[in-house]
């Protein structure tokens, strides 16, 4: 868990360093691009951030209470990678303000994502995949 967040959080520092007060710059089928993300998942709630970030902590103090009374180990490891990645944008909804964004793929209106982003991601795959016994 905590790898994931200094990964996080080490990602965005060089996202401030390098994409801040720049264009926007394309490798392959990726943009990078420093955003601001006052809102949710893509922009929701934008106009009341102290909402979207009161809700984060209860949703991550939600989901730390389900991974000490799970035993199963992958659904476990599910669980961490979600709270990582909350971690990581709860961590900045307290520190900035608002959650730093920094990149997305030549998809039309995809929105823009960071390291927690794709772990909150992945882990809420693999939580599905876990539950529906795929």
């Amino acid at each position: 868990m905590f790898f994931i967040v200094a990964l996080d959080q080490v990602t965005k520092y060089i996202a401030v360093k390098k994409l801040m007060n720049q264009p926007r710059k394309t490798f392959g089928p990726m943009i990078f691009l420093y955003v601001k993300n006052y809102g949710g998942a893509m922009g929701f709630m934008r106009k009341k951030p102290w909402l979207i970030k009161w809700f984060s902590v209860v949703l991550l103090v939600i989901v730390s209470y389900l991974f000490l009374t799970s035993s199963d180990w992958l659904h476990r490891f599910a669980l961490i990678t979600i709270i990582g990645g909350g971690m990581g944008n709860v961590l900045d909804r307290f520190t900035r303000g608002y959650v730093v964004d920094f990149y997305s793929f030549k998809i039309k209106k995809l929105p823009y994502f960071n390291i927690a982003d794709f772990f909150v991601i992945m882990g809420c795959l693999l939580l599905m995949i876990v539950e529906l016994n795929v």
